[in-house]
């Protein structure tokens, strides 16, 4: 049984040092949303991706057993505050960057939250991209923060939960290219495709996602990330 016990020793078992090798592939690939009382996808978002009123009210449960649940008790608060400053905060500048990001979905009018649906290859470019924003924002913290309102939010409980995992892998920060100090978020084919950073140029493009709602780029499935740096 996947219990949110062993989720929280393992944490901990990271902050010491010790390798325990669970990626955020894994954690997403468990967690399962097995019932919404109010959620509507539809429903207003901020800046960020996060609701501004209601939401899903029912738990988000861990391996399909209705005894262990992630959200309620605090878990992932518990979870947060026992991770150090800097891991808070790439956990933050994650969360505030892509909680209304879903991988790509292989049934694209099924349920965007149901990791059944999503698509392995932009799963695993998903995670990836989270964990390099997580070290951008400790070179560049000109992003944005957020925390989530409700943890017992089951949408806002699994987004919150990768971005913890994110932001522990992120504490490597030699696994990305250290000239990379930027990232731009865009809508292929939609909006702007390129910010103005005449002295950077990209190094890589991860994608594409499913933008859910949230911030100013556009929604749809061709959502990339695109990371800059110094020139080659």
């Amino acid at each position: 049984m996947f219990n949110v016990e062993v989720i929280a020793l393992r944490l901990a078992h990271m902050r010491a040092g010790i390798e325990f090798g669970m990626r955020v592939k894994e954690l997403a690939e468990n967690l399962e949303v097995l019932s919404y009382k109010e959620y509507n996808p539809d429903q207003p978002r901020d800046d960020h991706g996060r609701w501004t009123n209601g939401g899903g009210n029912t738990d988000i449960l861990i391996g399909g057993s209705g005894n262990d649940t992630i959200g309620s008790g605090n878990k992932l608060d518990t979870m947060y505050q026992s991770l150090d400053e800097a891991t808070q905060k790439r956990a933050q500048a994650i969360y505030g960057e892509t909680s209304g990001l879903t991988p790509v979905l292989i049934n694209p009018n099924g349920n965007p939250y149901n990791s059944n649906n999503w698509n392995p290859n932009s799963t695993e470019q998903l995670n990836t991209a989270k964990t390099y924003i997580g070290i951008v924002s400790d070179r560049n913290s000109y992003v944005n923060y957020a925390l989530p309102s409700d943890t017992n939010n089951p949408i806002e409980a699994a987004a919150w939960a990768s971005s913890l995992n994110s932001a522990i892998n992120g504490s490597d920060g030699s696994q990305l290219d250290s000239r990379v100090t930027n990232f731009f978020i865009r809508q292929d084919g939609v909006g702007t495709q390129a910010p103005n950073w005449p002295n950077l140029q990209l190094h890589m493009s991860l994608g594409p996602f499913n933008n859910v709602g949230g911030g100013d780029v556009p929604k749809g499935p061709n959502t990339y990330i695109d990371f800059y740096g110094k020139k080659k």
